[in-house]
């Protein structure tokens, strides 16, 4: 499924008030180092993001929060990372909130072929 403008919307709306109102949802581009390891210039310490494909497809779908450091450093060693992974859509939260649900109900919609999770019965 290809994330579009009108489903960024719909997403941010879901979001409501846990989305930081302060920092903008960027679309950030995913690059590569010489060891494999991948770069995201974002600071980002709690929200979901979106992977996306060269062609809009979204392709993963992940969370990060304080405990696990900013999604700079989770692109960094990435368990599920694929050739194929081109940009991320970031959705910041709030620093106090989950973003679990948000996660879940995205990869309920999406269901992005590199989450590893698959969809809960």
């Amino acid at each position: 499924m290809v994330l579009n403008d009108g489903e960024r919307e719909r997403w941010e709306r879901h979001a409501a008030r846990r989305a930081d109102p302060y920092r903008d949802h960027p679309t950030e581009e995913i690059v590569a180092d010489d060891h494999g390891r991948l770069h995201v210039d974002s600071t980002v310490g709690c929200g979901v993001y979106v992977v996306l494909d060269p062609d809009d497809h979204v392709v993963y779908v992940g969370k990060v929060d304080r405990q696990s450091g900013n999604i700079g450093d989770r692109f960094r060693n990435h368990h599920a990372a694929q050739d194929d992974w081109d940009r991320v859509w970031i959705l910041p939260f709030h620093e106090n909130c989950d973003p679990a649900d948000l996660e879940l109900a995205m990869i309920k919609h999406f269901l992005p072929q590199d989450n590893r999770l698959g969809v809960p019965s």
